[in-house]
């Protein structure tokens, strides 16, 4: 499975979520977790503070852009995070027509 969390700033949620897939033995089934914020600044502490998640990337993103543009492969995520962070964009519907061409078949937005 391929997760994404847009916005994912200070990783609080990442934190809940990779405990909940490890406790749910999801692990093993993980083959990456894309940390993204608009800002690369958060990227050095949540590389210290998820140091033993080997499938972690980070990358700037943001949802407002075309996907591609930046380096995202169309249709390659199973689950796209967005906690507290899709209402603080200029154009909603551009930013879930983004969203939406991140998703495998089947994906999900949570």
């Amino acid at each position: 499975m391929r997760f994404l969390e847009i916005g994912a700033g200070t990783g609080s949620t990442t934190a809940i979520v990779l405990s909940v897939l490890h406790n749910q033995n999801v692990g093993g089934r993980l083959q990456e977790y894309v940390y993204i914020d608009t800002s690369p600044s958060f990227f050095e502490k949540a590389r210290q503070r998820f140091a033993t998640y080997s499938k972690m990337r980070y990358q700037a993103f943001n949802a407002e852009d075309d996907p591609a543009a930046q380096g995202f492969d169309e249709h390659s995520f199973d689950v796209v995070i967005a906690d507290q962070v899709l209402h603080a964009t200029s154009n909603l519907d551009n930013t879930l027509t983004n969203i939406r061409k991140l998703f495998k078949p089947g994906g999900q937005l949570v």
